[in-house]
C-alpha cells in the first residue's frame, strides 16, 4: 500500500508540475481542455490516495495529505478560471451577453471573491473599461462583438471554471467530512451505511461531543 500511494503522490506531482507549465503560458482553446484534464484528474489523483490510506486505517496520515493538498487546488483553479475569463470582464455586461450568461459569471465571481455580494465590486474594479476608448474599440469594431454575437467566447470559459468549481467544491466537502469524524474512518463508514440503510437510503451524521 505505501508503494502505491507513493506512486499516486509521483504522479499527482507530474500532473501538477504540467497544469502549472500551462498555467504560466496564455490560455488558449489548444490547451485549454489539456489544462482541464491536469487540473480534474490530479484532485481525483489526491482524492484516491486519501482514500486508500483510510482504508488501511491510516486516518492521520489522510487527513494530513489531504489539508496539504486542497489549498494548491484551490488557487491554481482560481489561476486557471482569471486567466480564462479575462482581463475585461465590463464585456460580461454588453447587451449581447444573454441574462443566463451574465448571471453565471457573477456566479463565478462570487465564487473568486468568497462572498455573495459582490455586483458593487466588480463595477468598480472594471468601471474603467466602460468608457475606455480601446475597451470600447473592442466591443464595436466588430472583433469581440462578432465573437460575441456569432460565436460566444464565453460559452467554453463559463463550462470550464464551472467543471473546475464543482470538483473543487467536492475535494473540499471530502475534507470537511474527514475533519469532522468524531471516530475511526473504518467505524465512520460502518455507521453511515447502517444508518443510511435504516432511512430509506438517506442519513446525515454529524459530529459531536457528549455534555
Amino acid at each position: 500500500m505505501a508503494e502505491i500511494t507513493y506512486e499516486l503522490a509521483v504522479a499527482r506531482g507530474q500532473l501538477i508540475r504540467d497544469l502549472d507549465n500551462l498555467l504560466s503560458a496564455e490560455i488558449n482553446p489548444a490547451n485549454i481542455e489539456l489544462a482541464m484534464q491536469y487540473q480534474v484528474l490530479a484532485m481525483k489523483v489526491c482524492a484516491l490516495g486519501v482514500r486508500l490510506r483510510l482504508e488501511v486505517g491510516e486516518d492521520e496520515a489522510a487527513i494530513d495529505w489531504l489539508s496539504k493538498c486542497v489549498p494548491g487546488h484551490k488557487t491554481r483553479a482560481r489561476s486557471f478560471i482569471q486567466k480564462w475569463i479575462g482581463r475585461r470582464r465590463a464585456l460580461y455586461f454588453h447587451e449581447s451577453v444573454d441574462d443566463e450568461y451574465f448571471d453565471r459569471y457573477l456566479d463565478i465571481e462570487r465564487w473568486l471573491r468568497e462572498r455573495r455580494d459582490v455586483l458593487k465590486d466588480v463595477v468598480r474594479d472594471n468601471r474603467r473599461d466602460f468608457w475606455e476608448s480601446e475597451a470600447i474599440s473592442d466591443l464595436y469594431s466588430g472583433g469581440i462583438n462578432r465573437q460575441l454575437l456569432e460565436e460566444p467566447f464565453y460559452h467554453v470559459a463559463f463550462d470550464h471554471a464551472e467543471v473546475l468549481i464543482e470538483n473543487f467544491q467536492r475535494l473540499q466537502g471530502f475534507e470537511l467530512e474527514l475533519n469532522s469524524m468524531c471516530f475511526p474512518f473504518a467505524q465512520w463508514e460502518v455507521f453511515g451505511i447502517e444508518e443510511i440503510s435504516n432511512n430509506s437510503g438517506y442519513a446525515m451524521l454529524v459530529s459531536g461531543t457528549a455534555e
